[in-house]
């Protein structure tokens, strides 16, 4: 579903999915960041990814994403964050889709 319209701040989060090409999207954003001038953030690399969180995690979550400045993009492998229960501005969610066959196979090979 496009929730595009709903938002109610100019930036992308991207909210990664485990092996479906997100390396290559983040990458793609790093260079069109340099080139256009505008921030990319993503988050450190865990051994662990959380992609589910606890509200209290997910709160801190929402407010370091909203302290980037408005046209940013943030990406992180983590499930929808709820800006709008800690009274922060929506943002545009953006994200990749995989066949779950082929998805599976780069899970096993990856």
């Amino acid at each position: 579903q496009n929730i595009t319209g709903k938002a109610e701040r100019l930036s992308l989060f991207f909210n990664r999915v485990p092996k479906v090409g997100s390396q290559s999207i983040n990458k793609l954003l790093e260079n069109l960041a340099t080139k256009n001038n505008f921030k990319f953030a993503k988050d450190k690399v865990n051994n662990v990814e959380q992609i589910v969180m606890s509200r209290d995690k997910e709160r801190v979550l929402a407010m370091d994403i909203s302290k980037h400045p408005a046209g940013s993009v943030y990406s992180k492998h983590v499930a929808m964050v709820d800006f709008s229960r800690y009274n922060l501005p929506t943002q545009i969610y953006i994200n990749m889709v995989r066949h779950p066959t082929d998805r599976l196979v780069s899970w096993f090979y990856y």
